[in-house]
């Protein structure tokens, strides 16, 4: 256990998830900046973060806001470099910290726990010491970059590991999500589905339940295979295209990327060589010197003053730019610059029409109707012909919210008369309701339909063949 949390190693692995997280988190900032008047300060909604306590950080107010999320792109830039690392971390932290739980609805998401925990833990690393500015103005810029202790990596492996087994058991106390339910409502939903590849998933039958059954077994095996050999490299494939797959199909933000960076910890430093080796042989006339990726810098050594000193006039002159670029637009009026028009007085009878709750229409309560000759939990197979003796099951998925319903199936025969029927009482927010008919042998061969109705209200029709 020493061995596995202090022993030394090289901080390339560190340096390389330095590198992406930030970049990542840097990216996030900048889209953010052009709301941080919105998202962060008191001209802005606020979500207070313990509701039942009523504790929230302090709000800032508009020109506190906008100087703290343009220290924040400054700060994240700086730590990607790798310039001042430990300083531009902790800051960045800082603020992220402040700002991001004040905006519930947009910052403060999964993918930023898992990046602040990951600058928190960098920056009690030496996660700077490659691959960085301060190691390129260092005087021992030429030397192999020193060794760290392993303890920083291995905690972000367990934060990993904690993510996934957390995640599965979450998603499996949730029948919503095994069934492959919340998959496919999600695909479909304008602000999580992210195109047609996603729509065209939802649309074919089961997979949206084999995916999400996918990826539950991957969270759960994946923090216990990850540690055996022979298993590290087809958990970390499984990961990448698990998180491709959801960067492609929903709309995650910067989630997916940010996992597949934070995977990368799982390396060793023979998989960098490997690609040192393989980068050397493709690119044969680009030289890499240095030991182990080490690197040779080039620029002079600069003195730790001189250095803090334009790190200081560069954070000063870019939190300004900032500041004055959203004073100059003023994009929410609160700087005196541009005047908001003002709110539009909507007439009486038109506020009464907007705010008169209409019930949908019945069919509009029924998400997908499926029939077949088997089923296993919510979902059915077997599309037919059907033989006398199978019995035709009805699956009926509705929307998860509804009122209390009355469902029939009708089973109309050949000849048009009513050969059976059954009724289901729905409870409020009930989503499935399976049932079916026993095709025996009184019935004739030939083409049957079934109707489905609501509250007596007719919502699909359904064919299928009988044959002897």
């Amino acid at each position: 256990m020493t061995g596995f949390f202090f022993g030394l190693e090289s901080p390339r692995r560190l340096a390389l998830v330095r590198i992406g997280i930030c970049a990542l988190l840097l990216y996030d900032a900048i889209r953010c900046w052009r709301y941080a008047i919105e998202f962060y300060s008191t001209a802005g909604p606020p979500v207070i973060v313990f509701v039942e306590s009523d504790w929230h950080a302090p709000i800032p107010g508009p020109a506190v806001a906008v100087l703290l999320q343009s220290a924040l792109v400054f700060f994240l830039g700086t730590a990607c470099l790798g310039w001042w690392t430990r300083t531009s971390l902790w800051i960045s932290a800082a603020i992220l910290m402040w700002l991001t739980p004040l905006d519930l609805t947009t910052s403060f998401a999964k993918n930023t726990v898992i990046g602040l925990h990951a600058l928190i833990v960098m920056g009690l690393s030496g996660a700077g010491r490659c691959w960085s500015l301060d190691r390129c103005l260092s005087a021992a810029a030429k030397d192999p970059p020193p060794l760290i202790s392993a303890w920083p990596r291995r905690l972000l492996q367990l934060l990993v590991c904690s993510v996934y087994l957390g995640a599965a058991i979450t998603k499996i106390k949730n029948p919503a999500f095994a069934s492959g339910s919340l998959l496919e409502f999600s695909l479909l939903d304008d602000q999580w589905g992210s195109g047609p590849f996603g729509l065209w998933l939802s649309t074919l039958p089961h997979v949206p339940m084999l995916l999400s059954l996918a990826t539950i077994l991957y969270e759960l095996l994946f923090p216990f295979l990850i540690w055996i050999d022979r298993w590290r490299w087809p958990m970390l494939l499984c990961g990448m295209i698990v998180h491709t797959l959801m960067g492609v199909c929903l709309r995650l933000g910067i989630f997916s990327p940010l996992m597949m960076v934070v995977l990368l910890v799982f390396l060793r430093d023979s998989d960098l060589d490997w690609c040192r080796d393989r980068w050397a042989k493709l690119f044969t006339r680009c030289r890499i010197e240095g030991s182990r990726f080490g690197g040779v810098c080039r620029i002079p050594p600069v003195a730790a003053g001189w250095s803090l000193l334009l790190y200081g006039v560069l954070a000063a002159a870019s939190i300004g730019a900032g500041f004055g670029l959203q004073w100059w637009q003023d994009y929410y009026g609160v700087f005196g610059r541009r005047t908001m028009p003002g709110l539009v007085v909507v007439p009486p009878n038109e506020a009464g029409r907007m705010l008169t709750f209409q019930l949908p229409a019945y069919v509009d309560y029924v998400h997908r109707v499926q029939f077949g000759s088997r089923t296993n939990g919510y979902q059915v197979f077997g599309r037919g012909p059907f033989q006398v003796g199978q019995t035709l099951y009805v699956l009926v998925q509705l929307l998860p919210s509804h009122p209390e319903l009355k469902l029939e199936g009708i089973l109309i025969a050949p000849d048009g008369r009513e050969a059976a029927r059954y009724t289901h009482a729905l409870g409020a927010g009930v989503e499935f309701a399976r049932d079916g008919f026993a095709l025996t042998d009184i019935l004739p061969e030939g083409e049957y339909r079934v109707i489905l109705q609501l509250d007596g209200h007719e919502v699909d029709r359904l064919k299928f063949v009988l044959e002897r």
